[in-house]
């Protein structure tokens, strides 16, 4: 059986408000799925409208599309990703907006054709869903994230899982071909599994030593 730690305590976080100059609501009018099934979009120019870094606009992006508008779980998963940016010693637009996978034989990466964009996790396929437009209240709690500003609820979480989603998936949605069991018994192997009172939904799992 993996490990499994509650983090108690955690309050709803209320969101920071920066005020990042921008319009979110410009950039969410691209900010769309595509007819190729991704955003399209320049990802840089998309930030630039809404005002805000290029990680600061992705990390969003991928906080409203995992984890809907309920700010612990936005703040829990924005830190996971956080945290697994800075394992690669990438920045975390450079996470969310690759896309491809390793080649099986020679193990070099090869690029999808929607590499450098936004879109659904399963296309390329990429680390997370950057599906959804930021919202204004995304933009300024990510923007809390990166800078520091707010606590990681999540203990050092470098990856999360949606159970139900991910056997919903199963056999409809391209791509999904693991169970939320399975994902479970590889991840316990190095980390510990976290759960967040008040976010049911989601995994969050934090390495071990």
């Amino acid at each position: 059986m993996w490990g499994l730690l509650v983090i108690m305590g955690a309050a709803v976080v209320g969101a920071v408000l920066l005020g990042t100059g921008g319009d979110a609501a410009a950039a969410a009018i691209s900010h769309v799925i595509g007819p190729k099934g991704w955003v399209e979009a320049d990802p840089r120019r998309l930030a630039s409208l809404a005002g805000v870094s290029d990680s600061t606009y992705a990390l969003a992006s991928a906080m409203v599309s995992e984890a809907g508008d309920e700010p612990l779980a936005q703040t829990a998963v924005g830190w996971a990703l956080k945290n697994h940016a800075d394992d690669r010693g990438e920045s975390v637009f450079r996470v969310l907006t690759r896309a491809g996978r390793n080649d099986k034989d020679t193990r070099q990466f090869v690029a999808h054709e929607s590499n450098g964009y936004f879109g659904p996790q399963n296309v390329g396929p990429r680390w997370a869903t950057t599906r959804k437009a930021p919202t204004s209240m995304a933009l300024d709690l990510a923007s809390a994230i990166l800078s520091d500003a707010v606590d990681d609820p999540t203990g050092g979480a470098t990856q999360f899982d949606a159970p139900s989603a991910q056997d919903g998936f199963i056999g409809k949605v391209e791509g999904y071909i693991k169970s939320a069991q399975q994902i479970a018994e590889e991840r316990s192997k190095g980390s510990d599994m976290v759960m967040l009172p008040g976010v049911p939904n989601i995994r969050f799992w934090v390495p071990r030593g």
